[in-house]
């Protein structure tokens, strides 16, 4: 499989996400804390899909996103949030997870979004 940042502002949550999608076969997995970061990798090293929370220290997850598809096109998105219903209602392509999110359901939705992307249109959002 491709490349998947995690935009996290959380170590240790970023850490625990980093090892389950290496365990699903991803083969680069980046870090990033910030939405600037987050940005300016995906311009570097375009994503297959975007790992990410919601809000961040510094920017949200959805500026990030949003940014990183104008540039960029169609990337399907997880967001995991401990406040889902803040989640935006304008990214197409998305599913929103409640954290904490069990390993096995995240897993399951990670393979999802990329077989939909491999397969054609955009999945709707889900919350």
């Amino acid at each position: 499989m491709s490349h998947v940042p995690i935009i996290e502002d959380e170590m240790l949550i970023a850490m625990h996400l980093e090892n389950l999608v290496a365990e699903l076969g991803f083969k680069s997995v980046d870090l990033l804390a910030t939405e600037s970061d987050a940005i300016a990798l995906a311009r570097v090293r375009p994503p297959s899909i975007i790992l990410s929370d919601l809000r961040l220290d510094q920017g949200s997850g959805p500026t990030a996103v949003r940014a990183i598809r104008a540039a960029l096109g169609p990337i399907p998105v997880v967001f995991i949030s401990g406040n889902p219903e803040n989640s935006p209602t304008d990214l197409e392509a998305s599913f929103v997870l409640p954290m904490p999110v069990p390993d096995h359901q995240l897993a399951a939705i990670l393979r999802m979004a990329i077989r939909s992307r491999a397969e054609g249109p955009p999945m709707p959002p889900v919350a």
